[in-house]
């Protein structure tokens, strides 16, 4: 994978057409300095990369708990084990990253492209994914425990072994989904994902 630059577009900076190149050790920087104010040291900052172009980011296992990461393209970023609780990355493109096992637990996630996401074993829990894009994204085993999945786009999705106990999935698509195995105890549902793909074991 590249760990050369990321183009970033963000008000106040420079740019060329609404980019700026951004080497990845200026990235890490950001994430420096956020992990400061995590930490609520004074000289860091929380990380506002709100509308910036991070496509190919390496951001594994990064904290960027509580950062601003709304309308994001992080498609096809590498975002394992990275720390995304509380986050907001609302209107973000996640298409095709690789987020296997991150925590992404009361991230606000609403119309969020994840479409072909790798999520395997991530922790969504008590996420806000409203009509999120998901399809044909890879969630087996992930914790969706408590989500709010309300007109989500599941076709074609992997949830096999996926928890979704008490999540909100009224409106959602699942045509073609995988459910085998799923655990959808006290889960809430409507007609409308009724025509799914394999349920049991």
């Amino acid at each position: 994978r590249s760990h050369g630059s990321v183009l970033l577009s963000s008000s106040g900076m420079s740019s060329h057409k609404g980019t700026t190149e951004m080497k990845q050790e200026d990235l890490e920087k950001i994430i420096e300095s956020h992990g400061r104010w995590l930490s609520d040291e004074n000289d860091g900052e929380r990380a506002n990369l709100s509308g910036t172009d991070l496509r190919g980011a390496d951001l594994i296992c990064a904290d960027l708990s509580h950062a601003n990461l709304s309308g994001a393209n992080l498609s096809g970023a590498y975002m394992s084990n990275t720390y995304l609780e509380c986050a907001d990355l609302h209107d973000a493109d996640l298409s095709s990253a690789c987020l296997m096992n991150a925590y992404i637990s009361e991230a606000n996630m609403r119309r969020a492209s994840l479409r072909g996401a790798n999520l395997m074993g991530a922790n969504l829990s008590a996420a806000d994914l409203r009509k999120a894009n998901l399809r044909k994204a890879d969630l087996r085993r992930a914790d969706m425990m408590g989500a709010c999945l309300l007109d989500v786009d599941l076709r074609d999705a992997n949830l096999r072994k996926a928890n979704l106990r008490c999540a909100n999935l009224k409106g959602a698509n699942l045509k073609g989904a995988d459910l085998r195995s799923g655990d959808l105890y006290s889960a809430e549902l409507s007609e409308k994902i009724l025509q799914v793909g394999p349920i049991g074991s």
